[in-house]
């Protein structure tokens, strides 16, 4: 045996040939971690609380006739219901609503 493999350095890299005799010989301790990482990754996720998020879009538009008055007037009527949807729409009735729809289906 040389200096360099008492070192733990290697002077060329692991063949397949050489982890396989290795995985041979510890085969029961890689067993083990793996079936504990994965056991342990469960039950991590199953004690996660349910986080749900969405996203919409939307377009408000009123329609209006040819005179400048009417479609400014229009125009400001659709900001308007936009601004109350929006307000409706992330209200927490409207959550809990969303809530008990999930929990149901």
């Amino acid at each position: 045996m040389s200096d360099d493999d008492r070192d733990g350095e290697r002077s060329r890299p692991l063949e397949l040939r050489e982890f396989l005799r290795i995985l041979r010989v510890y085969w029961a301790g890689a067993t083990i971690v793996v079936l504990v990482a994965t056991s342990a990754a469960a039950l991590w996720s199953m004690t996660q609380p349910r986080v749900y998020e969405s996203a919409a879009s939307g377009v408000v538009q009123a329609v209006s006739g040819s005179d400048a008055g009417l479609a400014l007037a229009a125009d400001n009527l659709a900001k308007s219901k936009a601004q109350t949807y929006v307000r409706l729409a992330g209200s927490e009735a409207v959550a809990d609503d969303v809530s008990a729809a999930l929990a149901g289906a």
